[in-house]
């Protein structure tokens, strides 16, 4: 029972290293749910960026319209609608353009 009493400490100190060496790597490789959290809600942010730039660029349209009349064909034609006179960018990476083809020309992504 003595030589057990003094090795304890000893095991007691390996069994505790891989317990927290089993418990810290056992999520390697895959995203904690803070992570994911993150994720979703820059994502989220993104989306919304977007949405709200894609209303710039068509109230930039109605602008456009009520000075000239007409229907800009081409988001260039909006620079002085725009803050420093270029469009905003897409935070996801798109391309925003004018889509024609309905009653009325609107802001769109590719």
């Amino acid at each position: 029972m003595k030589g057990f009493a003094k090795k304890a400490p000893a095991v007691l100190l390996i069994v505790l290293i891989v317990a927290i060496s089993a418990f810290a790597f056992a999520g390697c490789g895959t995203k904690t749910e803070p992570e994911k959290t993150v994720d979703t809600v820059k994502q989220q942010a993104e989306q919304a960026t977007r949405d709200v730039n894609l209303r710039i660029i068509d109230s930039a349209i109605q602008m456009y319209y009520a000075e000239t009349g007409e229907y800009p064909t081409n988001i260039s034609q909006l620079s002085k609608y725009f803050k420093d006179g270029k469009p905003p960018t897409d935070p996801m990476g798109g391309t925003y353009y004018i889509k024609t083809g309905g009653a009325e020309p609107v802001a769109a992504v590719q």
